[in-house]
Order: C-alpha cells, then sequence, then structure tokens
C-alpha cells in the first residue's frame, strides 16, 4: 500500500503544517523530482506520506499531481489550502471539507473541526467581492479555490480516495488588496517586477497588503492544526485497517 499524498499549491499554506506537524514528532524531509524541472514541484517524504506543493492554479496541479500520483501511487489524496469565502454565514478562519465517496476516513477531518462543504474551483482569484457574488450566482458553493477539481479528477482516474480540506482566508465580503491575478506569470507564480510596479503606482496598499498576510497566516496556522490532527488519527485508522487485513 503506497503512502498518503497531501497536496498544497503554495508553502504559504504548507510551512504552518511543516513546522507543527515536525513538532509532533514528523520526519519530512525534502526531495528532488526526478528529471527536467519544468515546473514548480516540491515535495516531503516521510514513511507513510508524501507532501507536495504543486503551485497555484490547474495547469500546475495538473503537471505535478499527475506525477506525484505515477510515482507514489498514494492510498490516499487530500488536497489543501487557502479558499475564498462565497457563504455570507461562513467567516474567515472556517474549515470546509468535501470527500469523494471512496473516502473513507473523512470523519478524522470532522472531528478535527472540519465542515462539510461545497466548493468550485475557477481559473482566476477571485479578487474582489464583487468576483465573489459572480461566481456565488453562477455556482451553488460555499467556497473558491483553483486546484482541487483537478487533483480529484486524477485521483479519480488512477482509483485514488480523495479528500479537500481547507480554510477560508478571505470572507465573502472581502476585496483582496491587490489584484493577484493581474501580477502572475504564465506559470501563476506572482511576478516580483510585476509586484513591485504596482505597489510603486498604490503604495497606500503596503500596509492592506501587510494586514492581509498578518491575516492569511493565522488562517494557515488554523489548517494547520485541524490538518495535524485529523492526519495522525487517519494514519492510525489506516494502520490498524491494514493490520486488521494482514
Amino acid at each position: 500500500m503506497g503512502p498518503g499524498l497531501l497536496c498544497f499549491a503554495v508553502v504559504q499554506e504548507f510551512q504552518p503544517f511543516f513546522r507543527l506537524w515536525q513538532k509532533n514528532g514528523g520526519q519530512l524531509t525534502a526531495f528532488e523530482w526526478p528529471g527536467p524541472r519544468n515546473f514548480q514541484g516540491k515535495g516531503w517524504f516521510e514513511p507513510g506520506l508524501v507532501v507536495i506543493v504543486t503551485g497555484m492554479g490547474a495547469r500546475n496541479a495538473e503537471e505535478v499531481g499527475r506525477q506525484a500520483l505515477l510515482r507514489w501511487k498514494p492510498s490516499w489524496l487530500v488536497t489543501s489550502g487557502f479558499a475564498g469565502g462565497l457563504n455570507g454565514d461562513w467567516p474567515r478562519g472556517r474549515l470546509i471539507v468535501s470527500a469523494d465517496l471512496t473516502f473513507s476516513w473523512q470523519s478524522h477531518f470532522l472531528n478535527a473541526g472540519f465542515c462539510p462543504g461545497r466548493l468550485t474551483c475557477e481559473p482566476r482569484i477571485a479578487a474582489s467581492r464583487e468576483d465573489k457574488a459572480a461566481i456565488a450566482a453562477r455556482v451553488k458553493a460555499d467556497a473558491v479555490e483553483m486546484e482541487s477539481a483537478v487533483l480529484h479528477r486524477l485521483a479519480i482516474e488512477q482509483g485514488i480516495p480523495s479528500l479537500t480540506a481547507r480554510v477560508i482566508s478571505d470572507d465573502w465580503q472581502e476585496d483582496l488588496p491587490l489584484d493577484f491575478g493581474a501580477l502572475l506569470n504564465d506559470r501563476q507564480r506572482i511576478d516580483p517586477t510585476r509586484l513591485a510596479l504596482a505597489l510603486a503606482r498604490q503604495p497606500n496598499k503596503i500596509p492592506s497588503l501587510a494586514a492581509f498576510g498578518r491575516r492569511t497566516h493565522v488562517s494557515a496556522q488554523v489548517l494547520a492544526t485541524a490538518l495535524v490532527r485529523a492526519l495522525t488519527d487517519l494514519r492510525k485508522s489506516a494502520l490498524s485497517d491494514r493490520n486488521g487485513r494482514e
């Protein structure tokens, strides 16, 4: 049986999880991807668990996620990170979970504080309350993100149970301090030059950008705490199931 596979889009989502996982006895070690590094993928491994950072957006999730599934042949897949709120009753910091029917361990995430909800994946960052309102008017969903649908599809193709566990980092009426979508390069990464020019044109955005960074860090900490609890219980349950079959 292969290891579990946990996916994040960006390192800001991953780092608090990594620190807390290691503090609780984890032994994740960085590994290099084989072959040409023509994508953003980064990975960490310990017996029973692989964690990857795919990069933002569907294209990166497709490229890195497909390679990870083929390489590791995981027993389950969890995709995690930030999401923008679409439900007026769900505040920043709310934990949301959505699993396919073959994922047998959702109860561990519910026990850790995640709430069942509906997610939608979009090709662009929802940067304003108007963007979020337009999405909410078009689809029935509680939150929006950019990668999980691709990873779920890849998992289904390989017969791998999958689950999404996200935290709302900006609620339904919150504007992002900048239109981050306009700052991305063709690999869906923030272009430092574009960011510098945007801040040079709008220096008044610097305090709000710093405040946004602090809020998302708090959200990432909330997510990390719940993920560590859920995954610790999941691994114990999976090990017990395997021992029972043997």
